[in-house]
């Protein structure tokens, strides 16, 4: 974690917090996954009002569908100061398992913002 401070008067301020997993951007970088476990944690608290009430049929299939694609517009126009949880993000599937015929496996692809960690200027004449 850095810390800067601009006055000796000042309260110090993070600059930049890092994970000790430094292989990729998506996982060294703090804010990232602090923002990817918040939407998984959004994700699976709506989705738990669902579970017990209903049975799995293709309208049950089709409403969850319709809860996850809601839940997505939520993340991408929930705007902090930093900006959205998500550019975009995208049901690769959605089906029952064939082993648990009582819970349903879902995959989704994210597309999440990154920091601006870095900007380079370059000045020519």
């Amino acid at each position: 974690m850095i810390l800067v401070q601009s006055t000796s008067g000042a309260a110090p301020e993070i600059r930049h917090q890092l994970t000790t997993n430094m292989t990729a951007v998506e996982y060294r970088e703090l804010s990232i996954v602090k923002n990817v476990d918040f939407i998984s944690k959004f994700i699976r608290d709506t989705v738990r009002l669902l579970i017990g009430k209903y049975n799995i049929t293709p309208f049950f299939m089709q409403m969850l569908e319709v809860t996850l694609e809601s839940i997505f517009e939520a993340l991408k126009q929930s705007i902090d100061v930093a900006g959205p949880n998500i550019i975009s993000a995208t049901l690769v599937s959605m089906e029952q398992n064939t082993n648990q015929p009582d819970r349903i496996d879902i995959i989704v692809d994210l597309v999440i913002p990154f920091p601006a960690n870095d900007i380079r200027i370059t000045i020519r004449i």
